[in-house]
Order: structure tokens, then C-alpha cells, then sequence
């Protein structure tokens, strides 16, 4: 077993499951798809992904891992840095935050973990859809769940500094070979997007000629984008066309049960860029494989729209 200290033996207890689902999903996965088999690799998927931020957590301090302790903590923290001795020894409650501030806790603690840890959401999203309603990926969207689960478990073990063969064993060379694959694809996919839109737009300029440009292009940044359901809008220069393009997050709900009282936890996930005046349509992976300088904070733009969603309340409130 890998040392793990300061926080070894519950961190090694962490990493020692999440090893062992994430090796289980794989051996799953080379069988024919199948719906209960896909379910358990979901579920399988997601557990490595909590298990392996909270060994992450652990790693650092036990405390982060913490449910409904934080200000005890937090006042033990101000008192011995005070140099107050703690009036009592304080026993942290064994329920532990959920997968999803797990993971946003460690997004925290680096870029490439960031980066791949708003990809990983997706794998919680797919285990929520399998363990809560029975509902099965396919075999595509599987294939890039796998990968997503991979990248997020290979950024945590180079933080941990162990071993990825420790970790994957005999699954190590065919999830490289799975992870450089889907990638390579995926940017493919996204340059060949981009550049596509970039010779229509450029085609439709030129027969439009630079008189009647200038009121066309107005009338093409004023169309709204297609997916309206989403949540979250931000605007980023589309990198085709280099015009105001709209970014999108969904919500998305993980349940979890405490002594009888269900609890839901929203969270946000990157649904894609679409740009209304060149129509340039990416998915989230290809958004992430282009990694756009101007990405927009995702913390600060849900920050803005609860605030804004507070103030509506109160005004309708005050209105009744």
C-alpha cells in the first residue's frame, strides 16, 4: 500500500477502494454492453471519483472531509493559531460532504485537477442516473465517462504522488492508450467544428459584401441561442468567428439519504458553446479540449445569478 501520510491509514483505506472499483469498471467495460453492467460501471465510475478526491482531502487534512463539523474545526484552527488550547477534544461526525464538494474542494488545489475535475461531474451525474433511477448510459457515452474518471483519477494520483500502475495494474497501458485516444478525437472533432464554421462564416461575408455587413452581422448577434433551458450563460469570443458566443451550464441534482431525511445537492455542468452568428455548436469535451483563454469563472457567474435570483424572490415576495 502507498504511504499516504499525514492521514495514512484512512486515505490508504480511500485509495485502496477507489483502486478496486475503478479496476472492477474496467473489466466490466471489455465485456458486450449490457444495461445492468453499464449501471455498475457508472456506479462504479463515480465511486472512484469520490473515494479518490476525499483520499485526496484526507491527504491534507481529515477535517475537509468533515460533514456538518466545519466551524468546530474552524474554531479549533483559530485557537491554536490564537495559542488557546481547544477547551475539549473534538470527535469529527463520521458522515462525510458529498462526491460533489468533494470534488470541487480539490479543484481547488490545482489546475490540472480543475481542469478535469469539471469533466468529472459528468461521471457523478452518470452514477446519480444509475444508483437513484436505473438509468443506463450507452455504450458511447460510457466510453467517454471512463475516460473522464480516468483523467480525474490520474491528476489526483500525480498530486498524491503515486504510481498510476499502483492504481490501474494490468488496465494501465489501455488506459493510457484510452485517455490519448479519446482526446486526440475529441480535439480533432472540435478544430474540424471550428474550422467549418470558420469558412462558412467568412463565405457568407463575402457574398453579403461590406455595405450590408455591418446591419447583417448586428442581426445575427441578436439571435438567441437554442438551448434556453440552461441555467448558467456566460460569453467567451468564439473561436471561429471571433464574435460574442454563449457558453451554457445545466443543473444537476446528487441526492443523498441521512437517517431517513433526503437531501439534494445542486450542481452545475458545462453544457457547450454555440455561437449565434457563425453557429458554431461545441459539447462540453470539445470546449475543454480547446481550452479557450477567455473560459469565464464558473464560481463567479453562479454567484451573480443567485444573487439575482435572491433579489427576484424578495421583490416578487414584497410584491404578494
Amino acid at each position: 500500500m502507498p504511504d499516504l501520510a499525514p492521514q495514512s491509514a484512512t486515505a490508504a483505506r480511500l485509495y485502496a477502494a477507489a483502486r478496486y472499483h475503478a479496476r472492477a469498471a474496467l473489466d466490466l467495460a471489455q465485456a458486450p454492453w449490457d444495461a445492468h453492467k453499464a449501471l455498475d460501471i457508472a456506479t462504479r465510475a463515480g465511486s472512484v471519483v469520490e473515494l479518490l478526491a476525499k483520499a485526496l482531502l484526507v491527504h491534507h487534512d481529515e477535517r475537509l472531509v468533515t460533514y456538518r463539523d466545519a466551524h468546530q474545526h474552524l474554531l479549533d484552527i483559530v485557537l491554536h493559531k490564537a495559542g488557546k488550547p481547544a477547551p475539549s477534544a473534538f470527535r469529527p461526525n463520521k458522515q462525510t460532504v458529498d462526491a460533489r464538494v468533494a470534488v470541487e474542494l480539490v479543484q481547488r488545489l490545482g489546475p490540472d485537477i480543475d481542469r478535469h475535475g469539471r469533466v468529472a461531474k459528468n461521471v457523478l451525474s452518470a452514477r446519480n442516473d444509475a444508483v437513484h433511477m436505473a438509468v443506463p448510459r450507452d455504450r458511447a457515452d460510457l466510453e467517454v465517462m471512463i475516460t473522464q474518471m480516468s483523467d480525474f483519477a490520474n491528476a489526483i494520483l500525480m498530486a498524491l504522488k503515486l504510481e498510476v500502475h499502483d492504481f490501474w495494474g494490468g488496465h494501465t497501458s489501455a488506459v493510457r492508450q484510452r485517455v490519448d485516444e479519446h482526446h486526440a478525437e475529441v480535439l480533432l472533432d472540435a478544430r474540424a467544428a471550428v474550422a467549418a464554421a470558420q469558412r462558412a462564416y467568412e463565405d457568407l461575408r463575402s457574398s453579403i459584401g461590406p455595405e450590408a455587413w455591418p446591419a447583417v452581422l448586428l442581426a445575427l448577434q441578436q439571435r438567441v441561442p437554442q438551448y434556453t433551458a440552461s441555467e448558467l450563460s456566460a460569453e467567451v469570443a468564439c473561436p471561429a468567428c471571433t464574435n460574442p458566443a454563449n457558453i451554457s451550464w445545466s443543473t444537476e441534482v446528487e441526492v443523498d439519504v441521512d437517517h431517513g431525511e433526503t437531501i439534494y445537492y445542486p450542481y452545475y455542468v458545462l453544457d457547450g458553446l454555440l455561437c449565434p452568428v457563425c453557429s458554431l455548436h461545441l459539447n462540453s469535451d470539445q470546449v475543454e479540449s480547446l481550452e479557450l483563454e477567455d473560459m469565464p469563472d464558473l464560481g463567479e457567474i453562479a454567484s451573480a445569478y443567485e444573487e439575482r435570483e435572491s433579489e427576484r424572490l424578495y421583490e416578487l415576495w414584497q410584491s404578494q
